[in-house]
């Protein structure tokens, strides 16, 4: 699924990093939500040459979360899915199709996978390449819990690389939260349902252009994005032991209470609306120790 929306710079190479693959059996979608660029001639030019393409155009810009939607419970039919962003690549041809056998391999053996999530390289202008990977074998089947757990230390977060089954996301109401960090707010639940893969290949490239949500200097879009924190939580709940959930829940808080902080030092304001949220949402002490710390954590990385 490559939802875009005035992406004209990246649109080719995304759609064609994704006819590159070499599955046989590949439903390539592509909705964009009515770009007011030359992304829409772009991809016409790309269906005539390659009518496997279907291309869906919304009458109206309906927002990034709700185009997700859109793809996922209108447009979509296979077993598995991915979501390629429409200013984000392949950079390996095999990544669908060895996911595919790895994770029947894995289900013949008894393991309910949920997720085949594979690791990316990340672009930026200002720092160049930086390539993501964080589990030290090559290859990982572990329960979702576990997954849980182990974010934002032991293990990573990629959406653009993860093949995940389509009929359990729908299960749980994939994309049902219209806030920043929806994809992990979804693969966080689903993780819980079952067991995953994680692998060390990289398989993809993400983007860090402008466009790039998760750097919206907003402080209150910031602050509301740490609703998938509970979501995940409301799931975790019962299925580890209570000193872990709440460990889990007080660490994700304080790791995105950096990204309320760096977004607070660019607008270099908060409001009364912005701390009534803050505390609607539990982030009044996460964000207290993360400004505590932050300090600490440089002095004894010097």
């Amino acid at each position: 699924m490559i939802p875009t929306y005035n992406q004209e710079q990246y649109i080719e190479k995304t759609i064609r990093s994704a006819l590159y693959q070499d599955y046989n059996n590949l439903e390539i979608i592509v909705s964009d939500d009515c770009s007011s660029d030359n992304t829409e001639n772009i991809i016409k030019k790309l269906v005539s040459e390659f009518p496997q393409i279907k291309y869906f155009r919304n009458f109206n810009n309906i927002g990034r979360v709700k185009n997700y939607r859109k793809l996922l419970y209108e447009y979509a039919t296979g077993e598995y899915v991915v979501n390629l962003d429409g200013d984000d690549f392949f950079i390996y041809k095999k990544f669908i199709s060895d996911s595919v056998i790895n994770i029947k391999e894995e289900e013949i053996k008894g393991n309910k996978i949920m997720f085949l999530m594979a690791c990316k390289r990340f672009f930026s202008p200002e720092k160049g390449f930086e390539l993501i990977h964080k589990i030290d074998n090559q290859e990982l089947v572990i329960p979702g819990k576990e997954f849980i757990l182990g974010l934002f230390s032991k293990y990573y977060f990629s959406h653009l690389t993860t093949l995940y089954n389509r009929k359990e996301a729908l299960k749980i109401d994939f994309y049902r939260s219209n806030i920043i960090s929806s994809d992990l707010e979804c693969i966080g639940r689903l993780a819980i349902q079952g067991d995953v893969i994680l692998t060390k290949k990289i398989v993809g490239q993400w983007n860090g252009t402008g466009n790039n949500e998760s750097k919206v200097p907003d402080v209150s879009k910031q602050i509301v994005n740490c609703k998938w924190i509970e979501s995940v939580a409301n799931e975790l709940r019962g299925k580890v032991s209570l000193f872990k959930y709440y460990y889990w829940k007080l660490k994700a808080k304080i790791y995105y209470s950096s990204f309320i902080a760096s977004a607070l030092f660019r607008e270099r304001k908060i409001t009364s609306k912005d701390l009534i949220k803050m505390s609607e949402n539990k982030m009044v002490l996460p964000f207290i120790l993360f400004i505590l710390i932050s300090p600490l954590k440089k002095i004894l990385v010097k």
